[in-house]
């Protein structure tokens, strides 16, 4: 199996996903493992290159913050995937990933990202955006309106 991990990380044949997750209950994730068709194995050794997963990072810390070198190096060549709604109220200070706001990295990844896509309800229309939303909770495409 180590042979088919060494050959999986090498191969240029897989789309590179970010997979960035914001106000959410991480069931979207819980879906991913749970996975059967395809499997989580077969989806990120044949299918995809998960680049960044915070809650499926093996690394921490200044490891798993690299991340943004690699946006940098890969502009336009990467699929960005977005879970959970986007606080926008007070500039997005009520969700903080390394220091930095979902929105922000949001509005960043987003910017360079081939294709983005928006995973699980609260991304894609956010289920709870009744009143009083007091964080702002905003679906993704809101905030990258103007992304074409």
């Amino acid at each position: 199996m180590g042979t088919e991990i060494a050959e999986a990380i090498t191969s240029p044949k897989r789309a590179p996903v970010i997979w960035l997750s914001a106000q959410e209950c991480t069931g979207c994730t819980e879906s991913l493992l749970r996975a059967s068709h395809p499997t989580l194995e077969k989806l990120i050794l044949e299918l995809i290159s998960l680049e960044y997963h915070e809650t499926l990072n093996a690394g921490s810390g200044h490891q798993q913050s690299c991340t943004c070198k690699f946006i940098e190096s890969k502009p336009g060549k990467y699929i960005l995937v977005v879970d959970g709604a986007i606080p926008v109220k007070d500039g997005g200070v009520y969700c903080k990933i390394g220091g930095k706001t979902a929105l922000s990295l949001l509005e960043e990844m987003g910017a360079h990202a081939a294709a983005i896509i928006a995973i699980g309800s609260c991304a894609s229309w956010v289920v709870y955006l009744g009143s009083p939303n007091p964080t702002g909770a905003t679906p993704a495409h809101e905030v990258l309106k103007n992304k074409g």
